[in-house]
């Protein structure tokens, strides 16, 4: 078995949302314990007397997703020029070698 001893005999969870708060009241004592500390504060608290801050290097990863099943996407994309917007001094063979056409417009059969 495990033969350790800990000094805590109880945890209470009190969700602070706003991050203000929650500094002040890790600072004034109400709360002995935080892991979510705003970067700006994280000097503040480790100049304290009685508080420690420790920290470790972490990989993030943040994800933007596209709606694929909006209409508005599915029928045009606006990074893609259609047809119809390509200008006529522009032939159609140096265009196609560098920018993806999608669609078929008036101009199409260019």
């Amino acid at each position: 078995g495990d033969d350790s001893t800990f000094n805590v005999n109880k945890i209470e969870l009190l969700p602070i949302s706003n991050d203000a708060t929650r500094v002040a009241a890790l600072l004034s004592g109400e709360i002995d314990y935080t892991n979510v500390v705003p970067v700006q504060d994280i000097e503040r608290i480790k100049s304290s007397s009685g508080h420690g801050v420790k920290m470790t290097p972490q990989n993030r990863t943040i994800f933007f997703g596209m709606d694929q099943g909006s209409a508005e996407l599915n029928s045009s994309n606006p990074f893609i020029p259609q047809l119809d917007e390509i200008p006529e001094s522009i032939p159609p063979t140096d265009f196609a070698c560098h920018v993806p056409v999608v669609g078929t417009g008036s101009k199409g059969k260019r």
